[in-house]
């Protein structure tokens, strides 16, 4: 009897140390890609590996065209944009070079100034996901091209033969090729608040000595919606970006 529990005893503590010396176990959604796998390095080891890591951008400053398709039309705009990791602004023209309006995101809300229309508004983001300037609603393009992997150890990591896909707390699904580490795609989840349900990027090319997606098409959470942007140009980490909406004193801002 005696021999028998410590048999036990060594099992049990040589399992418990096994379990200390593992990586946590990582179960791989159902709704993914039956090609995608779980990896052995970890989502820390893979985000220090992206070529955006070396050099990232705190701010960027730059100018891109807009297509977008919608269910009562389609419309090219014009779009000047400023962003740091905090906020951002964004400066619509339609096809004329006429100005639409200007949108002013933090963490915390989006004010919107409908230039055309003489009104301000105030709202919160899954408000704002329902307004458009010109055809484009409310984003902060660094955080779309570059997002912030900081708290990468709370990710999962999973790879298939062609690609890598990091997955957020919030199940946010970032993909990557798997050759040339470039981000490829993110995949909101259903119902989640997000503005957007996807986003896709091609054809990347040198921005300011970074590399950068040249194409951006953003897909509404209702996926009724798209957004094609073409970046023109990129001034990567300009100094004392001011994010001022340049709203007249005559005009109330109104919350939504």
């Amino acid at each position: 009897m005696l021999h028998k529990l410590l048999s036990y005893t060594l099992l049990l503590a040589g399992l418990l140390i096994l379990m200390h010396g593992c990586a946590p176990l990582q179960f791989i959604p159902e709704d993914l890609d039956e090609e995608f796998e779980t990896t052995e390095m970890s989502a820390e080891e893979f985000v220090a590996q992206l070529p955006y890591q070396q050099k990232p951008l705190d701010a960027i400053e730059g100018r891109a065209r807009a297509q977008i398709s919608a269910p009562d039309g389609s419309d090219r705009a014009s779009v000047e944009f400023k962003a740091d990791r905090r906020q951002s602004l964004l400066i619509v023209r339609n096809s004329l070079g006429i100005e639409g309006g200007r949108m002013l995101t933090d963490r915390d809300s989006v004010l919107v100034y409908d230039r055309l229309d003489s009104e301000a508004f105030k709202m919160s983001h899954t408000q704002a996901a329902d307004y458009y300037v010109q055809g484009l609603t409310a984003v902060n393009l660094l955080e779309v091209i570059q997002p912030d992997f900081s708290n990468a150890e709370a990710y999962n990591l999973f790879e298939s033969r062609t690609s890598f896909v990091l997955i957020s707390p919030e199940d946010i699904r970032y993909f990557f090729d798997r050759e040339d580490l470039t981000m490829q795609q993110i995949i909101f989840p259903d119902q989640s608040g997000h503005a957007f349900s996807e986003i896709n990027f091609e054809s990347y090319a040198d921005f300011d000595g970074h590399s950068l997606p040249v194409r951006i098409q953003i897909l509404s959470s209702d996926r009724d919606t798209s957004i094609f942007l073409r970046l023109r140009s990129i001034t990567s980490n300009p100094m004392d970006l001011d994010f001022d909406p340049d709203i007249p004193d005559d005009i109330t801002i109104r919350r939504v």
